[in-house]
């Protein structure tokens, strides 16, 4: 009996070894290690130039292997303007929980003659511009097919990043019920009157003569008063010839009567 089972024992020890080379391949492949060479990256133009070294456990099967890069952003220099015509104060602000951002590149192990090397130098530039990259500190980690290559990386982009203003306010006004305006710790005041106040003189529209009347029109308009005529006008005249011939019928009837 112990005899059979020692014998099938040899070929199952066989297999599990054959399959902990196996699975052990890609580990340690993963394992690996990568290295950014100067750890505070100066910004030149917007943009910081990112070299690092990665060393896998063997040289890979292909010239070239697709790899992903992620940066999780841990912590931000702010530029803070705490008093108006003060230069600014560098912030450290830490940013949690971080924000990520990846993407793809094809690296090479191979040189110009074709021989792969388990090891490679590569650099690649990060930019301002994409909205995500910006002065502070952040957690790099590289990833290949077999999984993550060494451990995460930590790199300071160092640069100035726009200044930001966080000074107290002066002063904040409210307007109250009455209509009257109050600044923050300052006595109410009454609002300036918006009226504009005339400036100068100016002539007039209408002449002063524009009612004046005419000599025609005085001639033709009835004076105001009793309702007579006036004395020497031409009613009155057109009177006095009426009464003097009157006088002289009935002076020249009278005669007439007599005889």
């Amino acid at each position: 009996m112990k005899t059979a089972f020692r014998s099938l024992l040899g070929p199952v020890s066989a297999i599990a070894l054959a399959f902990a080379l196996t699975t052990a391949v890609p580990t340690s492949l993963a394992a690996g290690k990568i290295e950014v060479q100067g750890k505070e990256i100066q910004e030149s133009g917007g943009e910081w130039q990112i070299k690092m070294r990665i060393d896998l456990p063997k040289a890979p099967s292909m010239l070239s292997v697709s790899m992903n890069a992620t940066f999780s952003k841990v912590m931000v220099y702010e530029r803070a303007i705490m008093e108006k015509g003060k230069p600014p104060v560098l912030n450290k602000l830490r940013v949690d929980p971080a924000q990520t951002q990846s993407f793809s590149m094809i690296v090479h192990f191979a040189d110009t003659s074709g021989k792969v090397f388990k090891s490679t130098k590569y650099e690649f530039p990060v930019k301002r511009s994409s909205g995500f990259f910006e002065a502070g500190e952040y957690l790099m980690r590289l990833t290949g097919p077999e999984g993550d290559i060494g451990v995460a990386q930590r790199v300071i982009l160092s640069g100035e990043n726009e200044p930001v203003y966080r000074g107290p306010i002066e002063f904040i006004e409210q307007v109250g019920d009455a209509g009257t305006t109050k600044k923050e710790n300052g006595p109410v005041t009454a609002p300036e009157s918006q009226e504009v106040a005339p400036v100068g003189t100016a002539s007039s529209l209408i002449p002063g003569n524009a009612y004046d009347k005419t000599p025609d029109e005085e001639l033709k308009t009835r004076p105001k008063g009793c309702g007579c005529d006036v004395a020497g006008g031409p009613a009155s005249s057109n009177i006095a010839w009426t009464a003097m011939g009157l006088g002289a019928l009935l002076v020249f009837s009278r005669r007439r009567s007599r005889s």
